[in-house]
């Protein structure tokens, strides 16, 4: 019996952004007795996340042309469905605009077409509102990764929420490992604020720079950020132009962020808006308290130990940064706890990866 094919399109670039990690996570985990996974990529990816994908599925390919040549795009993709006759296409994005993707499939009679939502804004509002007839159209089965997002992207149309679920044991407090990596980056006597995400406007890290000379003095912060993007020389300028240089520290494309996790005592999550925010799991799962805005979807507030703070209150922000920063806690018991409350709540890789293996195999 021939196993069921699916496409699984990305139409974000493939680095450490939620929807990237959420796939690797999904397909690193999967049985495929039954399936067959081929990965698209709309964007050129460097050659090790080509050779982490390779591990985890049957074939990779890329069409460069999504955003700068639609007509050449869609002309490849169709080309791509007739010649291997997919059963299941699954297009993970962030609007209406995966209707691209979805109508073509519809035209060539892939039987199941499945939109994933992965956030709860857009940054083309217009676009996503005039082609949204044509999404709602385009699609069989409707995913979200949280009931924001399904509501903000499907309406009242019916969804299913495919929770952005994690490795849960891979996020556990290491005490060994976090003085060993204090001492590497000169952090052993500081308090460190921290920060995981791409270096763009929605995860907003300008905010965080502004407010770390609002900070007293003799609580010694140092603020550490994990990640890259097209934000990086704007927000290294920021810092040398304030002046604070000496307490901010930039570690770019790494994947080993529980070891920074460790490293860390307070998390910060400023975000302009987001669908889910996958590393703020992990973040619970380290037994780290998290300061995060009220943008953050209540969700994934699983341990309840998220303090929301408003983006217009910065003194706010100062505010309840020093409480949790005072707050004394046992971290390796908290994150024993906040690793079993993660997996109750359904948001272990391997539940969510059952979930979907069924929607692949109807």
């Amino acid at each position: 019996m021939r196993k069921k094919r699916v496409l699984v399109v990305n139409t974000v670039p493939f680095n450490n952004n939620g929807i990237s990690i959420m796939i690797q996570n999904l397909y690193k985990h999967m049985n495929k007795d039954e399936l067959e996974i081929s990965i698209l990529s709309t964007i050129f990816m460097t050659q090790d996340v080509f050779d982490s994908l390779e591990q985890i599925t049957d074939s990779i390919i890329e069409i460069n042309y999504r955003k700068k040549n639609p007509i050449v795009y869609l002309y490849k993709l169709i080309k791509l469905i007739k010649l291997n006759s997919y059963d299941a296409i699954h297009v993970n994005g962030n609007s209406s605009t995966m209707a691209l993707e979805l109508l073509i499939a519809k035209l060539m009679k892939v039987e199941t077409r499945i939109a994933h939502c992965h956030n709860d804004h857009t940054q083309h509002p217009l676009i996503n509102n005039l082609i949204k007839p044509f999404f709602y159209f385009s699609y069989s089965y409707a995913i979200a990764c949280s009931k924001q997002a399904g509501n903000w992207l499907y309406g009242n149309r019916d969804f299913f929420v495919l929770n952005n679920a994690i490795e849960i044991d891979k996020f556990g407090f290491d005490s060994i490992l976090r003085e060993k990596v204090r001492k590497e980056l000169g952090f052993e006597k500081n308090i460190v604020l921290g920060h995981v995400g791409l270096l763009n406007r929605q995860k907003n890290q300008e905010y965080i720079i502004k407010l770390i000379d609002n900070i007293p003095k003799e609580y010694n912060t140092k603020v550490l950020f994990i990640g890259d993007g097209e934000e990086k020389e704007k927000l290294v300028n920021l810092v040398e132009s304030l002046g604070l240089s000496n307490r901010v520290k930039f570690i770019y494309g790494t994947n080993e962020v529980t070891k920074y996790l460790c490293a860390m005592d307070l998390f910060i999550f400023p975000s302009i808006y987001e669908g889910f925010g996958l590393v703020l799991l992990e973040a619970q799962a380290n037994g780290l308290r998290c300061v995060v805005s009220t943008e953050i979807c209540k969700e994934v507030n699983v341990a309840e130990t998220l303090k929301y703070v408003d983006l217009k209150n910065p003194d706010d922000w100062v505010e309840e940064i020093v409480l949790s920063i005072e707050q004394i806690y046992d971290r390796a018991n908290e994150s024993k706890i906040n690793r079993e409350l993660i997996s109750k709540a359904g948001y272990d890789i391997k539940t969510e990866v059952d979930e979907l293996t069924k929607i692949y195999l109807g």
